[in-house]
């Protein structure tokens, strides 16, 4: 029996590993090669969540090595070292029943580890690519973008200031906004993972816990208070001279207004659904239509939700607390 299953094991991983390999390969695909790409960590959960660790090894070592063969050797090990991460991630998130949310934060790990290991083989010695020499080709390639549109667009107001500001994308500018891009490329990447992965993985028998409503989210305000107190950190070493790149200093204060914008789209969104009864298509839309018109709004509501808890969901919040106490009191 037992050398039956060990027998089903290696089929079953030599199954995997040219589903993953056929995956990998039309990643190389325009457009639709990107939305393949999150699909490829699951026959990798897949086989964690039905063997072991060491079977998924196998095929993510299996699977790099064909596409090594095909596509080059860094392109091989990009591909399966990234996307095994977030396979067995994601079979681990399935495994242990993790709530939606420790689950998302291990994909944001999962994804952080994964951009960090392709920056350095972008970098590495193996490709011959200096980080001075990948900036100066994005600038050059704004450069020639401007151009172009300077000769093809015409000269109206919006396109003219469009033109502008890529001309101005210089070196320092793209340094500076690097970190930004990146967290917000982690996140995304995240989400779709979490997204695919668990649309995939609950059809075939398994379950990977949901996100809790878009309209219950909240930020903890001691997680604000750490981004604010790194952002007046940031800014003061900015301000002494000790670090001459605003980009981490770009990247804190922006963090901060998104989550303030998010938790505001919350308290929206919670009172359009449970009040007035909106449906998710409409409320998507007015989130969308108010959010770019007037961001600011929102990221007030959101601070104001995480001081006194609008919606109630808080436990930890001033609001929460006070309320509390006041219960106490009366009773």
């Amino acid at each position: 029996m037992e050398e039956k299953n060990k027998s089903k094991s290696i089929v079953e991983a030599g199954i995997m590993s040219a589903i993953t390999f056929v995956l990998m390969m039309l990643t190389s695909l325009p457009g639709i090669g990107t939305i393949i790409s999150f699909a490829i960590p699951i026959p990798i959960a897949l086989l964690y969540l039905k063997y072991n660790l060491k079977t998924s090894i196998c095929s993510i070592v299996i699977s790099g090595i064909l596409i090594g063969f095909f596509m080059g050797s860094i392109y091989g090990i990009q591909l399966a070292v990234t996307n095994g991460i977030i396979g067995l991630v994601l079979g681990t998130c399935v495994r242990k029943k993790f709530s939606g949310i420790k689950s998302f934060i291990y994909l944001i790990v999962a994804n952080t580890i994964g951009v960090l290991i392709e920056i350095a083989l972008l970098f590495s010695v193996f490709t011959g690519i200096t980080f001075n020499q990948y900036i100066n080709d994005l600038v050059n390639t704004f450069n020639e973008a401007a151009k172009i549109s300077e000769q093809m667009m015409g000269s109206s107001q919006a396109n003219t200031q469009m033109i502008e500001l890529m001309k101005s994308m210089d070196a320092s500018f793209i340094i500076n906004i690097i970190p930004m891009v990146l967290v917000m490329v982690i996140i995304m990447r995240a989400f779709l993972s979490y997204t695919v992965g668990k649309y995939i993985i609950n059809k075939l028998g398994f379950k990977l816990n949901s996100l809790p409503p878009f309209s219950k989210w909240f930020f903890n305000p001691i997680l604000i208070a750490a981004v604010v107190l790194i952002n007046l950190f940031v800014m003061l070493l900015v301000s002494k001279g000790v670090i001459s790149n605003k980009g981490m200093y770009m990247l804190t204060l922006n963090l901060l207004f998104a989550m303030l914008i998010i938790q505001g789209l919350a308290v929206v969104s919670n009172l359009l659904k449970y009040r007035y009864r909106f449906s998710n298509f409409l409320i998507v839309f007015i989130s969308i239509l108010m959010v770019t018109s007037i961001p600011q709004l929102f990221g007030i509501l959101g601070l104001i939700d995480v001081l006194i808890d609008i919606r109630g969901v808080d436990p930890n919040s001033l609001g929460s607390y006070i309320k509390e106490k006041l219960k106490k009191k009366v009773q």
